[in-house]
């Protein structure tokens, strides 16, 4: 009966969200692609809208196509799936298909593929250097199914020509150094898999170690090709936005400056907190506790030993209070916007935030909040009190996020990208640290709902609420969740041009993770690599398996245990001092006036031309004589047939 009802609830939330919409006349874009699948499916008016498309489109190109879904698939083979009545073409790599939780479905891709006769693969890499791309196509042609689908195949691919040996050399210490480390970190004394706990404290660590050591200001430190590798060189590729806040709070302790690409709202800031009581005790200058709560915000700057003084000095009390007195009747009469510029000014509020190591990140937010509310006050037209209470709803949790108040990205030219691997894809680094791809392909709690592909179904996606054959379903979810985590690796590995740094070792549940199927399982199946036991697996048995896969690859990669030693402080490159002046204009200005419509704008150079010289002739050297394409001048204005005919009388006109 319970599984009935959930079954019963999904058939009302369908009808129930259809009819709604349906009366709020609001669609969304899922809604977009299910009206133009069903238009496609009814007999009475499917031929009329596919035809009217193919009459409009002779050949359609869809990109990304290993993202695509079945709704979507099915709507182009609709109207572009006959060969004799148009061309499709798609491309995509499945390889790189990450995006399930968007709906995306990799099984659309591999039906779609199996029904093309005509396929074509491009061979060459013309990212990575030659030496990282040997090193990644030994990682995944060595296994059988490196993608566990055997629809998922990886061809290996030719590095790009270089011009020179110089053009693919890393240097590390003043030595030529192999392209991709395998870091492992070593388990316990107590010779017990690695917690995930413990990974997460030694990690970041290590990696800001490594990053400060390449970053060393001496001959030393690490080159690519002859030049030293930079800070923005850098990327530190995670899975969750929490691992890459470890990382930079490891970089931070060293001093390195790096950015957090992130989709977070600007509202969960810590600025957001500092701001919301900064605004209370402007709004409401009367009440103590809110200026006392002010007062203590990182962005005002008082300590304790100043709020003591500042409450036992009746003349800096009263001066303290008028201020926000003053800054509340600004706010009143001209506007949020100047009398935060006003408050900032007063209050030293940028310098302050600056002197902190992620002073720029701070400001950013800042900034971007007193936008926000300066626009929303503006097209809302709203008050102080109504201002505070729209900044407060903001920051609720389950509220609607808007793309306007993503967070911004500060300057990231000099600072070390920490971006997830789902943010990476398509983009590329010089330097690679790929730290947390051993993420378990195991479901925890499945006792409830399983979502899987269903063999007996054509790989229908299918929802399992507690049948009988729920463990084997659970395995068909476990399984796709194993081969999705493969190509997020695949994704990360591929983000390097010169230098990749990957992280591995026994960690606890990591039997089943993307790099414990490739070192581990060549020789034997999914299955298996979802149920051994890392337990039963000592650290030198995980080496020497990794040995046997770096001995096919020459010079390419390169096994290290973890460092565990501290980096050094970061001190950024000496630029000198640089002697600023002015610029003099040089150019000419030409100072004959012309006269010129819209018309002589758009046309070609030559025409543009011509009628800038006719254009800049004075009045009188016009001739009034007629010529045979202009009709005689006639005393007659009722006809605009006799209106003269070309650019000149156009531009008249205009």
């Amino acid at each position: 009966k319970l599984i009935q009802l959930k079954i019963d609830f999904f058939h009302y939330l369908r009808e129930e969200s259809a009819k709604r919409k349906k009366q709020k006349n609001f669609r969304s874009f899922d809604d977009l692609l299910l009206d133009c699948y069903q238009a496609l499916e009814t007999k009475n008016n499917s031929g009329d809208l596919a035809d009217s498309l193919r009459n409009r489109y002779a050949a359609a190109l869809i990109d990304e196509f290993q993202d695509t879904d079945p709704i979507q698939y099915t709507i182009f083979q609709r109207i572009f799936g006959d060969p004799s009545r148009s061309i499709l073409y798609l491309i995509g790599d499945p390889k790189q298909a990450i995006y399930s939780f968007r709906g995306a479905d990799i099984f659309a891709y591999m039906k779609a593929a199996a029904g093309i006769e005509n396929q074509y693969t491009l061979s060459t890499n013309w990212r990575s250097g030659e030496k990282l791309v040997q090193a990644v196509n030994t990682l995944f042609d060595h296994v059988k199914s490196p993608f566990v689908y055997n629809d998922i195949q990886y061809q290996k691919v030719d590095p790009a020509p270089v011009c020179s040996e110089k053009e693919d050399t890393v240097q590390f210490n003043g030595l030529e150094t192999a392209p991709f480390h395998l870091w492992i970190l070593e388990s316990g004394e107590d010779g017990k898999p690695i917690t995930k706990t413990t990974a997460y404290q030694l990690i970041p660590d290590a990696v800001a170690g490594e990053i400060s050591r390449l970053l060393r200001d001496e001959s030393e430190s690490g080159f690519i090709r002859g030049k030293r590798i930079t800070a923005g060189d850098i990327a530190v590729l995670v899975r969750k936005n929490r691992e890459a806040a470890l990382v930079q709070k490891a970089l931070s302790g060293l001093k390195i400056p790096s950015v957090i690409f992130s989709s977070d709202s600007v509202f969960d800031s810590f600025e957001a907190f500092e701001l919301e009581r900064i605004l209370a005790a402007i709004v409401f200058p009367g009440r103590e506790e809110k200026i006392r709560s002010a007062l203590t915000t990182e962005m005002m700057g008082y300590q304790a030993k100043d709020l003591i003084e500042l409450f036992q000095s009746e003349k800096l009390y009263e001066e303290c209070f008028s201020s926000f007195m003053e800054y509340h009747l600004i706010w009143e009469k001209q506007g949020f916007l100047r009398m935060f510029a006003q408050l900032c000014r007063a209050e030293k509020i940028q310098e302050r935030v600056m002197r902190y190591h992620d002073g720029e990140r701070r400001y950013t937010n800042i900034r971007h909040l007193t936008e926000l509310i300066h626009q929303a006050g503006v097209l809302e037209k709203k008050g102080m009190n109504e201002l505070l209470a729209w900044f407060r709803k903001q920051k609720e949790s389950g509220r609607e996020q808007l793309d306007e108040h993503q967070l911004r990205l500060e300057s990231d030219e000099n600072a070390v990208k920490l971006i997830t691997i789902h943010k990476s894809k398509g983009l590329e680094y010089p330097v690679v640290f790929c730290p947390f791809t051993w993420e378990s392909s195991k479901i925890k709690n499945a006792t409830e709902l399983i979502s899987f592909h269903d063999t007996s179904s054509r790989m229908k996606l299918t929802l399992d609420f507690g049948s009988e054959k729920q463990s084997d379903h659970l395995r068909s979810a476990e399984k796709e969740i194993l081969s999705e985590n493969l190509r997020l690796l695949y994704v990360a590995l591929t983000r390097a041009k010169d230098i990749c740094y990957l992280v591995w070792g026994r960690f606890a549940n990591a039997e089943s993770s993307a790099p414990g199927y490739l070192f581990h399982f060549s020789e034997t199946d999914d299955e298996s690599a979802l149920t051994r036991n890392f337990k039963t697996v000592n650290d030198q048995a995980l080496l020497s398996e990794l040995d046997q896969i770096s001995k096919n690859c020459d010079s390419c990669m390169q096994i290290n245990r973890m460092t565990s030693s501290p980096g050094a402080i970061y001190s950024p490159p000496e630029t000198g001092n640089l002697y600023l002046k002015c610029r003099s204009f040089t150019a000419g200005v030409r100072s004959s006036r012309k006269f010129a419509s819209f018309s002589s704008l758009i046309h070609s150079y030559h025409e543009e031309m011509y009628l800038s010289g006719y254009l800049q002739k004075g009045e009188d050297d016009f001739s009034v004589s007629a010529s045979p394409e202009t009709p005689a001048a006639i005393d007659r204005f009722d006809d605009i047939r006799l209106f003269p005919k070309g650019a000149v009388p156009g531009t008249c006109l205009h």
